[in-house]
């Protein structure tokens, strides 16, 4: 640009050159930048959706062959803003250059360093750090785009590596494996009915299976049972206003406790439908007791020999219950009280409350939408034996069909259960399916965006060595013709290279450390995969991003110093361009 300048060309046309110059850079790059992030998102995006999609037609996800146009536009405007900004302050700087201190340019001190009286030390090491001084925040700047990848890849790795399939099973099962009718999934109003129950058949197929132990049946009401109605105690008035937002069909009215907020679902009577599941024995052995009568033996005589139930709260994700006996889903009942039930509005047969329990979701809700029809349904979930509740409900629907699995069989039962396609179901193997399947798309996303941040790092510390070597060569030179060797140069610029790094290295692991041990740690225990998540804290990944980053340290000095500073003394000496 200065010798431009001194052949007349204006500070308006050295800026219209360097302007059009990131133009022509922005043009090259743009549709490389968008083919490639188009096949990467093609690639990509699939799997990650798959983690956090309900996928009622049992069909995968499909990415458009086109993405949406309004991304790629934004896509270019972004990184059109981006070169503009970047543009900027050079384009002023290469506009205002003076034309006899350009060609003869070698980068000048820009701060003072302070000179000790002393020889001691090495002369390179100290020429290299005194280099490092000469531009601050250049070297600052270098240091932050490394310590960036550093500290995001590292905080991927802290995340990705919290995840605990053995903390999810634990909360989320106590059985092996739970089957039910794939319409659950799909179930919302008018379509949650007798329909939805699991077929006698398939049942006793799999009960003819290996190893199958611990079979528990739970059966529950649905909105064809609205003829049949419960009442624990509250009295309700209609407010049907935000009726649909809870799905509930239209036979069913929503209603509120005038004081508390709680509300249910109302038959015709103006009665509470309930959650009423019915269950076998075996059931009795996955529940923990809360309150009331805790021997089992005594429970099962009392459940199936008179009109006694059980109230069931689920833990939450972290595995626990929430005030104890005073938990909110038991709805103010106490052991000792009394539900009436009623046909058409009509009392029947009044049942006591012998104890309250707690169970994991899976022997509650299951799945799918059946984790939404108890909540839209409302009031407490009342179990009872099943032959009581096939006393009370004539067309009883067998909502799940729980049970264990020796070990050795487990995965003829995966393979038999994935063949079947009456059913669905959820098993330990699904569940830890579930957890590496989301920590596999934190690594995938996390680590490409990673990556790409250590990419912009590199190119910047690449770009900032081979400026330095062309733009010092004369300097090089000089240092040369009065001694210096190749080797004493190369030292030199290798020391200068690592000692970039090594500043970006341990400023990024004390702040990969500090970030992991306190934000990141909040979030794994507090986020909202936090029920599948255990905090593990690790350093592994920016000490091996250390590693990898002295290496090229030591490759980039030795190559670029053969690609730009491969000429005799004199010549560089010469050169004033």
């Amino acid at each position: 640009y200065g010798l431009l300048r001194t052949v007349g060309t204006t500070s308006q046309q050295i800026k219209r050159l360097v302007n059009r110059q990131a133009l022509y850079l922005f043009l090259i790059g743009t549709p490389f930048g968008l083919l490639f992030g188009i096949l990467l998102g093609r690639s990509i995006l699939p799997a990650a959706l798959q983690m956090f999609a309900a996928d009622y037609s049992g069909k995968n996800i499909e990415v458009s062959t086109l993405p949406y146009l309004g991304i790629i536009a934004g896509a270019i405007l972004f990184s059109g803003l981006t070169v503009y900004i970047s543009t900027r302050k050079s384009v002023k700087k290469a506009s205002r250059v003076s034309p006899i201190e350009a060609i003869r340019y070698v980068e000048q001190n820009t701060v003072s360093i302070k000179r000790k009286k002393t020889n001691t030390g090495a002369v390179i090491p100290r020429m290299a750090k005194a280099n490092l001084q000469r531009n601050k925040r250049r070297t600052v700047f270098i240091v932050i785009s490394l310590t960036l990848s550093i500290v995001l890849l590292n905080s991927v790795f802290i995340f990705s590596g919290s995840f605990d399939e053995d903390v999810y099973v634990k909360t989320h099962t106590k059985s092996d494996f739970a089957v039910y009718n794939p319409d659950i999934q799909a179930a919302w109003g008018d379509e949650f009915g007798h329909s939805c129950t699991v077929s006698e058949k398939s049942v006793e197929e799999i009960e003819q299976q290996p190893g199958v132990i611990n079979e528990v049946r739970l059966y529950r009401n649905t909105f064809e049972d609205d003829h049949i109605a419960c009442d624990w105690g509250p009295s309700f008035s209609i407010d049907n206003t935000d009726k649909y937002a809870y799905v509930l069909p239209d036979s069913l009215n929503l209603g509120w406790i005038e004081y508390g907020g709680d509300y249910a679902a109302l038959t015709a009577d103006n009665l509470p439908l309930g959650n009423v599941y019915g269950f076998s024995e075996n059931l009795l052995n996955k529940m923990d007791i809360i309150e009331g009568e805790r021997d089992v033996s005594v429970l099962k005589e009392k459940l199936w020999n008179g009109n006694n139930v059980i109230l069931v709260s689920h833990y939450n994700d972290k595995g626990n219950l929430s005030g104890g006996a005073d938990n909110v889903y038991y709805f103010g009942l106490s052991v000792g009280d009394t539900i009436q039930f009623y046909e058409n509005g009509v009392p029947t047969e009044a049942f006591t409350v012998i104890a309250k329990a707690a169970v994991t979701s899976n022997e509650m809700t299951l799945t799918g939408g059946g984790d939404n029809i108890a909540t839209d349904v409302g009031g407490p979930k009342i179990y009872m034996s099943e032959n009581k509740f096939k006393e009370i409900y004539e067309t009883p629907t067998l909502y799940g069909f729980l049970f264990d699995v020796e070990e050795q069989y487990q995965q003829d039962m995966e393979n038999y259960l994935m063949r079947d396609t009456d059913v669905s179901y959820n098993s330990i193997s699904t569940l830890k399916a579930d957890v590496l399947g989301m920590k596999n798309v934190v690594l995938l996303v996390g680590g490409m965006i990673g990556a790409v941040f250590a990419l912009v790092g590199l190119i910047n510390f690449i770009n900032l060595v081979m400026t330095n070597i062309v733009t010092r060569r004369h300097e090089f030179a000089t240092m040369q013709s009065i001694g210096m060797t190749n080797r004493q140069l190369r030292k030199m610029m290798i020391s200068e290279s690592f000692s970039y790094v090594l500043l970006a290295g341990i400023v990024g692991t004390l702040v990969a450390a500090t970030l992991g041990m306190t934000l990141l740690r909040a979030f794994v225990e507090n986020g909202p995969t936090s029920m599948m998540m255990t905090f593990q804290i690790t350093l592994l990944p920016a000490l091996i991003m250390l590693i990898l980053f002295l290496a090229l340290a030591f490759i980039v000095p030795v190559v670029a110093l053969r690609l730009f500073n491969n000429r005799s003394v004199v010549e560089r000496l010469r050169v004033n361009e």
